[in-house]
């Protein structure tokens, strides 16, 4: 019986031990990544019986802003300073499969503005570079 319970020990030890390393990088994981909130301001959906979704999150580690989204359509996306001056623009289909876009977020400190216009909804929101 002895000889059983050191083994036994010696897996449940590991066990926690690998268990909380992956907990720990799952968190970093999260951390590096930052939702943006989106705060819909009009709705222009010319069938409402289909959804259409945006969200769009900071990577912090890629320094991109990612946008995930479906039944959007042609969509435009701005990224404007504080002031309202626009440092980027782009244009993007999004269609009746979940895809994803991928764009340079700003580089240097600050407050920035996105926005997201298409012909089934518009959206704004505010984010940070640190």
């Amino acid at each position: 019986m002895k000889k059983l319970i050191k083994p036994i020990l010696a897996i449940l030890l590991f066990s926690a031990f690998t268990l909380n390393l992956y907990a720990d990088e799952k968190v970093n994981d999260e951390a590096l990544k930052k939702e943006i909130p989106l705060k819909y301001v009009k709705y222009t959906g010319e069938d409402r019986s289909l959804s259409s979704e945006i969200e769009v999150w900071l990577d912090k580690q890629s320094m991109n802003l990612i946008l995930t989204g479906y039944q959007l359509k042609d969509v435009d996306i701005y990224v404007l300073t504080k002031d309202g001056a626009v440092i980027y623009q782009s244009s993007y289909y999004f269609g009746m499969i979940p895809d994803t876009y991928n764009m340079e977020a700003p580089s240097f400190p600050g407050k920035y503005y996105i926005v997201i216009d298409s012909p089934v909804l518009y959206a704004e929101g505010v984010f940070e570079i640190k």
